[in-house]
């Protein structure tokens, strides 16, 4: 398998918290522990709250979305990861979210091209409540909010 990397910015952090809502959320942090930490990333866009998780979106509006960086071990843990987020070809359409790479920067200012799962905003269109965009994450940072619990 190629080296491949994941990053993770939601309930899949190591340290996000109330995430017992969320379902699959359990089963899929277990799955993911066999890949190896890497350590605190960033990536250009901005989190928006969904709820009880959030959404990422890829911009260059100098915003960089905090999260967490995996160097995945399993070629698994991906298509178990798509039905988590709800993109697999299984899931039903349209979907909530979308794998796909990009630039991500670690702390030590290495750059690497990960997986991400960027939010596609299908879902607020579909349930027709869809106003303008979300809430933004406080500090671009969800495990602040998962921490206070917004």
């Amino acid at each position: 398998m190629e080296r491949d990397y994941l990053f993770v910015y939601g309930s899949l952090r190591p340290a996000a918290d109330n995430t017992s809502l969320i379902p699959g959320a359990y089963a899929t942090r277990a799955a993911l522990e066999a890949s190896s930490y890497i350590g605190p990333a960033q990536v250009p866009g901005r989190l928006v709250s969904l709820g009880a998780y959030p959404g990422l979106i890829l911009d260059n509006s100098g915003s960089e979305a905090q999260g967490d960086l995996f160097q995945v071990c399993s070629a698994d843990i991906l298509p178990l990861l798509d039905v988590y987020e709800g993109c697999s070809e299984q899931c039903p359409q349209p979907h909530e979210y979308r794998r796909v790479r990009a630039d991500v920067m670690l702390l030590s200012g290495q750059r690497v091209t990960a997986w991400l799962y960027e939010w596609t905003g299908e879902e607020l269109e579909r349930s027709g409540s869809r106003r303008g965009e979300p809430p933004a994450v406080p500090g671009n940072d969800w495990l602040r909010c998962s921490k206070t619990g917004h």
